[in-house]
């Protein structure tokens, strides 16, 4: 972990993948290998036969042209094609020197948020959302906790009944999501994270998890709650960011992964913008 958390810290990252928690509660998934070169760490994701896939960009402070080209390089020693994703536009011109193609991924491009406007929620595009939080905050006995190890049962159980109702045992990917939060959980702790809980009459109904991505970014990398609930996501949004992250400029939010109910609720809380990223390929 010193190592990931050392170069992250280095690089200040803007996509949710660059984290060591993000590799590591999916690493039963897709397993991430790693080697530093010329003071860059370079990411390939696998599986556990050790077949690399595809690599993450470059972290850290070496030249990143050069972090790119030996990518390609580790990449053809491994008999892999030399697929780079997740590429955040900002650096897509360190790879004007290479010859390579680039489609943009817009289904895991990241929502950005302001911090203020989701604690705030002013101003006329806000107007449903604020209603719809005064409508929990009024019709519901609840707390608002920091998250912590003794919470363990309660917050398995949202996570389990956000299973069912989702119905999670016909989609390969709700199971591996399911799985990853758990992890998460597990180690809450170890991992450094910060998170939050809506309990209603003393049940635990809503929790949430994240960190610092960057010096003026906050990443959530789970967020789950009771859907009969009406505004209860508003509201864990809402609270979550109010106590932990005020002073922080942007919320992270994740991809949609072009999951259409995912794209709208994310699309509704009215983002800053997305944080835009492209898969890349270089043939030399």
């Amino acid at each position: 972990m010193p190592l990931f958390k050392g170069y992250f810290e280095t690089e200040q990252p803007v996509i949710s993948e660059l984290t060591f928690t993000d590799l590591f509660v999916w690493g039963d998934f897709e397993t991430p290998y790693w080697t530093v070169i010329d003071d860059s760490l370079l990411i390939f994701m696998g599986n556990p036969g050790g077949n690399i896939s595809y690599a993450l960009p470059p972290a850290g402070k070496g030249d990143k042209t050069q972090a790119f080209r030996n990518i390609v390089s580790v990449m053809k020693g491994e008999s892999a094609d030399a697929c780079i994703r997740r590429v955040p536009e900002g650096l897509l011109k360190y790879l004007e020197p290479i010859e390579h193609t680039r489609t943009y991924d817009r289904d895991n491009s990241d929502y950005l948020y302001l911090t203020e406007e989701l604690i705030n929620m002013t101003g006329k595009k806000f107007h449903r959302k604020k209603n719809r939080l005064n409508k929990f905050i009024k019709n519901n006995r609840y707390e608002y906790r920091k998250l912590d190890g003794s919470m363990a049962d309660g917050v398995f159980a949202v996570q389990n009944k956000w299973c069912g109702i989702k119905v999670c045992k016909t989609s390969e990917e709700l199971v591996k999501e399911t799985a990853s939060v758990k992890k998460l959980l597990y180690c809450f702790g170890e991992l450094g994270l910060k998170g939050g809980v809506i309990a209603i009459e003393g049940k635990i109904e809503a929790f949430i998890a994240g960190e610092l991505l960057n010096r003026e970014t906050a990443v959530i990398h789970a967020e789950k709650a009771d859907l009969e609930i009406d505004g209860i996501y508003t509201a864990l949004l809402n609270m979550f960011c109010r106590e932990e992250w005020r002073g922080i400029k942007y919320i992270n939010r994740g991809p949609d992964l072009g999951q259409e109910g995912l794209r709208k609720s994310k699309t509704d809380m009215n983002p800053a913008g997305l944080v835009k990223k492209y898969n890349v390929r270089m043939d030399k």
